[in-house]
């Protein structure tokens, strides 16, 4: 009797790929197979599992009609430090890298405690997204 006529083949390979018919020949099943781990170890790996998406953003906070405007960057670039994010200060402004949802909070912080106080100030923020990092 030839392989898998009692229908033990046919159910092997469906419970092993969901499908309920095999390829036609062994050399096609074997590279179906393959392709189904493959796909299966990239789905599951942990490592690309839990990788981060990161998202750019360039800050500058610009001080309107303040009598010292260092002291009041400083201040921005004090909140902007609180969060767990990658920063660089530059002259101009200020680059920062994270998941997107972080920097959003980073920014809604920095204009309501900014805005808090009562100063007058012009935020201009850049975001690059994640994508552009594949």
């Amino acid at each position: 009797m030839p392989a898998g006529a009692d229908g033990t083949r046919n159910r092997r390979w469906a419970r092993i790929t969901g499908r309920i018919y095999p390829p036609a020949n062994r050399f096609w099943e074997l590279i179906y197979l393959s392709v189904c781990l493959l796909v299966y170890k990239l789905n599951t790996n942990p490592e690309k599992k839990f990788q981060r998406a990161m998202t750019t953003c360039q800050i500058s906070y610009l001080p309107i009609g303040a009598r010292n405007t260092n002291e009041e960057v400083n201040q921005a670039i004090d909140i902007i430090s609180r969060f767990d994010l990658e920063t660089e200060v530059s002259d101009m402004s200020t680059t920062v890298k994270g998941e997107f949802s972080e920097i959003i909070n980073m920014i809604d912080n920095l204009y309501r405690e900014m805005e808090n106080e009562h100063k007058e100030f012009r935020l201009d923020i850049d975001l690059l997204s994640s994508k552009a990092y594949s």
